[in-house]
Order: structure tokens, then C-alpha cells, then sequence
């Protein structure tokens, strides 16, 4: 078995939209699928591929929308590296250049948006929360998860932006590593998903 990292940010429930509109922003447009949330407000048409066979839109409302996409990040040395592993790896994972930045094109990172987040963590958690979990698909990407400094800076710029209450990363451990919480950028560790996340609650309910 592979390594199958994932990154965790949570929001409050009444962000849905705009976070959506940002993980637009985030993908790259090339050869992009696209996906339909249905808002009562109005559609919102989506840059991303419904990760769902035979799925082309969900409900703003529903328990768990499933997306996928390739995300533009700054290039680092991981990305470097990770870029340079294999010629296949570069089938879906590029550099592009624009007028400020040198950016690299990472993908297919799955993303799944759970309005009923205690179902990942088996354990109940405090109403009018969603989490967006951006997983790997396998080991390499994990580890790109685990070394790159630009992604997780893309990652906390996505949690200040539209006031998110925690950024975690899974690595598939007893313990999870709390890197994000109320502004302010850490790296502490925490129970895990299979354990009750007394801790977690505790400081999720801190910033509701």
C-alpha cells in the first residue's frame, strides 16, 4: 500500500461558495471538465472534474460533493523535484510562466467537500462546519504534500482569506499535524482520525 496524505481545511458552513469559487481560481483551465454546484442564488459552474462516474453537477446542500483538478502552486525546490522524478509524472504535472511568477501544475488532486465532517473523523463534531480534503493519488504526491513549503502556503493563504478555523495534514498516523489555527501558523500535533478528537472539537468550537 501506498502513502495516501491528505490536506484538511476547515471552513464555516456559509463559505461554501466563495471557497468553491477560489478552488476555480486555483485550477488550471487546460483541458478542464466542467462541474455545476446548484446554489438556490444560482448556478456556480466550476473549472473542476466531478469525481463521481456519471456525476456533472450536486446540490450546494449535499452531504459530500466529490471534485478533482490540476492546481497551479509557485514552484519550490519539492516541486522541482518532484517534477524531475519521472516523464510520466509529467503527463499531468508542468511549469507554466506568466508575467509575475513561475508556477508549477500539480495533479489530479481529489477534493472532497464534507458538510458532515464527523463521518471522517468517526466521531461527532459542532454543527455548520465543512472541511475540504485535498487527497493524493498515491505515494509521490504525499510526500510532494509533506516537503513542498509553497503548497502549504497556498493552502494557509486559502485559510486567511476566507476566515477558516483549522488547516491539517493527514499523514495516515495516530496523530494529525495542526498547522494552521485562528491566524496563526503551527505545527503541533493532535489526535488522530480513529481516535475521539476531544482536542480538536475543543478548538474548532474555539473559533466558531
Amino acid at each position: 500500500m501506498g502513502l495516501d496524505y491528505s490536506y484538511l481545511l476547515f471552513f464555516r458552513k456559509e463559505a461554501l461558495r466563495c471557497v468553491l469559487e477560489k478552488l476555480g481560481e486555483m485550477a488550471s483551465s487546460v483541458d478542464a471538465v466542467r462541474t455545476i454546484i446548484r446554489f438556490p442564488d444560482g448556478d456556480l459552474v466550476l473549472p473542476l472534474t466531478a469525481n463521481q462516474p456519471g456525476i456533472a453537477e450536486f446540490r450546494y446542500d449535499a452531504p459530500e460533493i466529490h471534485l478533482a483538478a490540476t492546481f497551479l502552486f509557485n514552484q519550490d525546490g519539492a516541486i522541482s523535484k518532484y517534477l524531475g522524478m519521472s516523464e510520466s509524472l509529467k503527463k499531468h504535472s508542468s511549469l507554466i510562466s506568466d508575467n509575475r511568477s513561475e508556477k508549477a501544475a500539480i495533479g489530479l488532486i481529489y477534493i472532497t467537500v464534507l458538510q458532515n465532517p464527523g463521518s471522517y473523523f468517526q466521531c461527532e463534531l459542532p454543527p455548520g462546519l465543512i472541511i475540504l480534503n485535498f487527497k493524493t493519488p498515491g505515494s509521490r504526491m504525499s510526500i510532494l504534500f509533506q516537503e513542498s513549503l509553497s503548497i502549504r502556503r497556498e493552502f494557509i493563504k486559502f485559510l486567511e482569506r476566507y476566515q477558516g478555523l483549522a488547516g491539517v495534514l493527514d499523514f495516515e498516523k495516530e496523530t494529525l499535524e495542526l498547522f494552521w489555527l485562528k491566524g496563526m501558523i503551527l505545527g503541533e500535533e493532535i489526535p488522530g482520525k480513529l481516535v475521539m478528537l476531544d482536542e480538536l472539537k475543543d478548538l474548532v468550537k474555539s473559533v466558531i
